[in-house]
């Protein structure tokens, strides 16, 4: 294996376990906590939007930010296996799918440890966001090959 592939490898394994381990720390915080951030948020989103007429609920905040936790996640999972094979097969692609919806369960599995609710609706919307995640990579290669074939 060549030294620039090595490195690039590493690099994003360690990214992916990074964000996983972000992930499941905001697991572990208390409701009362995540409560207060998502509403910060949701009133900097709803000044954002508030000449569209629309306002955002905290709880439409908490699930994008669950759906986007896990695209980024499938994101880094994805490019870590690319960088670590010789071809994506239909077989790594179902391991990151696997690892998507694992992640998922395990992150909702957590919240019962820290008095929160886990719900399975929640698991749909995490792996919803892996998918995503990983559709939105595939249609960025399929976009740069079809260019790069016009150059």
């Amino acid at each position: 294996m060549k030294k620039g592939k090595r490195i690039l490898q590493i690099i994003f394994i360690l990214l992916t376990v990074i964000w996983a381990g972000f992930i499941f720390y905001n697991s572990y915080e208390d409701v009362t906590t995540t409560n207060e951030i998502s509403e910060s948020y949701t009133e900097r989103v709803n000044e954002t939007i508030e000449s569209s007429g629309y306002e955002v609920t905290n709880m439409e905040v908490r699930k994008f930010a669950h759906f986007f936790e896990f695209s980024i996640l499938a994101v880094l999972v994805l490019i870590s296996t690319a960088v670590s094979v010789t071809k994506m097969g239909v077989g790594e692609i179902f391991a990151v799918l696997f690892i998507g919806l694992m992640a998922a369960a395990s992150d909702e599995t957590i919240q019962m440890f820290s008095g929160r609710d886990p719900r399975v609706q929640d698991i749909w919307i995490d792996f919803s966001g892996a998918l995503v995640g990983m559709a939105a990579i595939f249609t960025v290669r399929y976009i740069i090959k079809k260019i790069s074939k016009h150059i």
